[in-house]
């Protein structure tokens, strides 16, 4: 199926909505959502205030544009990680790396996400639930090769999920040390054996 040409205005329109969505998540990750202006973002986007009205209608929207514009670059960069990986327990390593990976590359921004926690309209099927679906499909494919025992893929990817979760808040909430490759392998591997003998 061809792919639909785009017109020089769509391309530009594009270009701009993701400079202001970079701009925000900066000034977010600088100042704090309370103390983000739209006067401030449009500053750091290079605009007038005024343009910034031509895309978003107010600083919420903006806020939940500009978030669930970072959890999509975490869905691409998992998605990319993946091609490069093999077998389904690699796979799902692959991703839950890329996610702590990206959330040590905008801790700023998620440290004001998490301490800001503005009351956000939730993208069906987008944000953070596109990321447990895509665990949860990891994890399917592990039981279909036999390499994980019956689970509840789905419940059981929200799992792992909170599990990363865990891992970040501490680092962002009590000013401790990013989790390293070594915290998030440790995770997997309680994850993957348990605890028991």
């Amino acid at each position: 199926m061809a792919e639909a040409v785009r017109t020089k205005e769509e391309v530009l329109k594009d270009f701009r909505t993701q400079a202001i969505l970079e701009a925000a998540r900066r000034v977010v990750a600088e100042v704090g959502y309370v103390d983000a202006s739209m006067e401030r973002v449009a500053q750091e986007a290079g605009v007038a205030k005024g343009t910034l009205y031509l895309y978003f209608e107010s600083k919420e929207e903006l806020f939940e544009r500009a978030v669930d514009n970072g959890l999509d670059q975490l869905m691409d960069s998992t998605r990319t990680a993946l091609e490069a990986a093999g077998a389904p327990l690699d796979r799902l390593r692959a991703a839950v790396h890329t996610g702590v990976d990206h959330a040590r590359q905008n801790s700023a921004f998620f440290q004001a996400v998490v301490t800001a926690r503005p009351a956000r309209r939730r993208r069906p099927g987008g944000g953070l639930r596109g990321y447990v679906t895509l665990l949860s499909e990891l994890l399917e494919e592990g039981v279909r090769d036999g390499v994980l025992r019956s689970i509840e893929p789905e419940r059981t990817a929200r799992m792992l999920v909170h599990g990363m979760s865990g891992l970040v808040a501490e680092s962002l909430l009590d000013d401790l040390p990013f989790p390293s490759d070594a915290d998030v392998d440790a995770m997997l591997d309680l994850f993957f054996h348990g605890i028991a003998r």
